[in-house]
C-alpha cells in the first residue's frame, strides 16, 4: 500500500515554499505521494481559483496531487503541517511575490486577485479607499476606450502603493534610483518609489502599467493607461468635490479631458501657491 502525505491547508494562495516543503517532506519520510487538500474557511479567493493555481504549481510535480477526497482508512497515510504556511502567506499578501512560482504569479496578475488585501495592508483605511475608487474610475474610463480593464484596474488600485511608506524606505530607493529626481518636491516621490515596488517586489515588467504610475503625479506621460491614471486620480470621487462633469467629459473624449484636467490642476497649484 502506498504511503501517502496529506496536506489541508488554504493555499490562498500557493507559495513556493509550500512545494518546497511538500517535496521535502516526501524525501524524508519517503513518501509515495502527498494529497494536497483546501480547506474553505476564511479565506480571500474561491476555490476555483485556488484550485487553478494549484494546478500551475504543480503542473511538473507527478507525486503531489490536489484532491478532495482520500482514504481515511489508509493507516499509512500521513498528516502533514506546514508552520511556515501562514508566516509566508503574510508576505505575500504585503506584496512579495518573489515567494510564488512564476506561473502563479501570472495568474494572480492576469485575474487581479489579492491586490485589494495587498493595497489594504499596506495603506491608511482612507488611503485604500481612494485607491480603490481610482481603480473603479480607471476601470470605467478603460470601457468608455477599449482599452485592457485588467491593467487600468491594476495601475489604479497599485498608484498609491508606496505613498505611506517610511520617510527612510522612501530617501533610500530615491538616492538609489532616481538621484537626479531628489530636487522635486517630497510628494512626488512616492511615484517613482511605486513604479520599483511594483516592479521589484510585485515583479510587474509591464511597461505601460510602470509609466503610468512613474508619471502619475505630473502627467508628461501621454500613451492611454497614463491618461486614464492621470485622470482617475485627479477626479476621484471621493476626495470630496463634484467631478462628474470631467468625468463624463474624459470618457468621451480622452484625450481632451487630459488637457482639462491637467490645467485644472496647474492652475490649483498656481493659486495655492500665490
Amino acid at each position: 500500500m502506498k504511503k501517502i502525505g496529506i496536506l489541508k491547508q488554504s493555499f490562498d494562495p500557493i507559495s513556493l515554499q509550500d512545494i518546497f516543503f511538500v517535496k521535502d517532506q516526501i524525501k524524508k519520510m519517503n513518501l509515495d505521494e502527498v494529497y494536497l487538500i483546501i480547506l474553505d474557511m476564511n479565506n480571500l479567493v474561491n476555490i476555483s481559483n485556488r484550485e487553478e493555481m494549484i494546478s500551475l504549481a504543480i503542473q511538473n510535480e507527478d507525486n503531489i496531487i490536489l484532491t478532495k477526497f482520500y482514504d481515511i482508512s489508509n493507516d499509512n497515510n500521513i498528516l502533514l503541517v506546514n508552520n511556515e504556511a501562514t508566516i509566508i502567506r503574510n508576505k505575500i499578501l504585503k506584496g512579495n511575490f518573489s515567494l510564488l512560482d512564476e506561473k502563479v504569479k501570472n495568474y494572480i496578475l492576469k485575474n487581479s486577485l489579492y491586490l485589494e488585501e495587498i493595497v489594504k495592508n499596506t495603506l491608511s483605511k482612507k488611503r485604500y479607499e481612494h485607491s480603490m475608487s481610482v481603480a473603479n474610475l480607471a476601470v470605467d474610463l478603460a470601457k468608455s476606450h477599449n482599452y485592457d480593464i485588467n491593467k487600468a484596474y491594476i495601475t489604479g488600485i497599485l498608484h498609491d502603493i508606496t505613498k505611506e511608506m517610511p520617510y527612510e524606505y522612501t530617501m533610500e530607493i530615491m538616492k538609489k534610483y532616481f538621484k537626479e529626481l531628489l530636487v522635486e518636491p517630497y510628494p512626488l516621490y512616492h511615484a517613482y518609489t511605486g513604479a520599483v515596488f511594483i516592479k521589484n517586489n510585485l515583479l510587474i515588467d509591464d511597461e505601460e502599467i510602470l509609466k503610468a504610475i512613474y508619471f502619475h503625479t505630473i502627467g508628461t506621460h501621454e500613451d492611454t493607461l497614463s491618461k486614464i491614471i492621470y485622470i482617475a486620480d485627479k477626479l476621484d470621487p471621493s476626495r470630496g468635490y463634484d467631478s462628474s462633469k470631467q468625468i463624463e467629459f474624459s470618457k468621451k473624449d480622452l484625450n481632451e479631458g487630459f488637457k482639462l484636467v491637467k490645467e485644472e490642476a496647474q492652475n490649483y497649484i498656481k493659486e495655492k501657491n500665490k
